[in-house]
């Protein structure tokens, strides 16, 4: 069995989402997910159940990442929060960090995605 982790993933496409959960668990990671794409799906889960890290797309048409942020603050709860997304500019990407995301990763390189969530819960995935 992998290391095993829960992740709170905004994101609108559900596809998206499948070829995530698939990449994590083909590197070792025992991962439980709840994909949401508004604010009220992303309060609602951060109110009822404990996340490990938060893997946000930068922007969504009901939802950003931004908005998450905040969200995160103003429930006063401290997670790691990884940008995965298609090409952003380096000005967002400077507010998103400003806003307390901790990383950048583009969709498409896993094993970015896989040695920042390693690092970001000190974690071994194929232990």
């Amino acid at each position: 069995m992998g290391s095993p982790i829960r992740v709170l993933l905004i994101e609108d496409s559900e596809d998206d989402a499948i070829l995530l959960v698939r990449g994590l668990k083909r590197q070792g990671f025992d991962t439980t997910l709840k994909r949401v794409d508004t604010p009220e799906a992303m309060s609602n889960a951060l109110d009822t159940q404990k996340w490990d890290i938060v893997l946000s797309d930068y922007s969504m048409p009901r939802f950003n990442t931004i908005e998450a942020l905040k969200m995160l603050k103003d429930k006063d709860i401290d997670l790691p929060f990884i940008i995965v997304s298609g090409a952003i500019t380096p000005e967002d990407e400077e507010k998103a960090r400003l806003e307390g995301a901790r990383d950048y990763v583009m969709k498409g390189h896993l094993e970015d995605l896989i040695t920042i969530i390693a690092r970001e819960l000190n974690i071994n995935p194929s232990s």
